[in-house]
């Protein structure tokens, strides 16, 4: 009977040392997966800051476009309404004119002066 208690008795702190084993194990593992999520967590919210960053600048970008194209749009039409540019328009007009009118008299004269050289080559013909 004291080999039976004894054997029994071994037994039982194997299967003791065999739980806390395992418990080890599990202990062990579960230390592993909470590591693994802390790190995860971590990632998770490393994208997060990176998203939300991302998504402020694209707000400022679309800010930015429409603050662009709204200026886009006052600049082309400002030469039809400022009336600096439009006084520059007509001072350019008025310059063009001028160049054409001084060009106009310019072509006249030499027109009359080759007349006149003609006029006076067909005489001296006759002559």
């Amino acid at each position: 009977m004291q080999f039976e208690d004894n054997l029994k008795e071994s037994l039982r702190k194997e299967q003791n040392i065999c739980k806390m084993e395992v418990m080890s194990q599990r202990n062990s593992h579960m230390g592993s997966i909470q590591e693994e999520k802390r790190t995860l967590q971590l990632q998770l919210q490393g994208l997060k800051n990176i998203w939300k960053d991302l998504d402020r600048q694209l707000s400022e970008a679309e800010a930015t476009t429409e603050c662009l194209r709204a200026e886009s749009l006052f600049v082309s039409q400002k030469p039809l309404t400022d009336s600096t540019c439009l006084r520059l328009r007509k001072e350019l007009e008025m310059h063009k004119e001028g160049e054409q009118e001084l060009l106009r008299e310019a072509l006249s004269s030499e027109l009359q002066f080759l007349q006149s050289k003609l006029d006076s080559s067909q005489r001296s013909e006759q002559h």
